[in-house]
């Protein structure tokens, strides 16, 4: 009973991946715009690789900085202090970009 069990969800689960993998090719065969019967093998190459890489890392950072100036934003609303700081060190910034202007 076992074995018949387990080659049951060896089975199952072979049945999945091809189903998988048939959605995998016909979506390629889309892209690519191929009619016939086919298989289509999507290589990667460096140029995607390292495209793919910058793409995320800059996600990452982007993501990186809205989470600190939230952080920011949230401290001078909850602190009085911190928000007279803030505005003081945000307008001395501003008086700088003007000078460089």
């Amino acid at each position: 009973m076992r074995k018949s069990k387990k080659f049951r969800s060896s089975l199952v689960k072979q049945i999945k991946e091809d189903e998988k993998e048939r959605l995998h090719q016909e979506e390629l065969k889309e892209k690519y715009d191929i009619k016939d019967n086919t298989v289509v093998v999507e290589k990667s190459n460096t140029i995607k690789f390292v495209t793919k890489t910058i793409i995320g890392l800059l996600r990452f950072l982007a993501a990186l900085i809205v989470f600190l100036l939230a952080i920011t934003g949230l401290a001078a609303i909850l602190y009085p202090d911190s928000r007279n700081i803030l505005l003081h060190q945000a307008l001395q910034v501003y008086e700088e970009l003007l000078e460089l202007l």
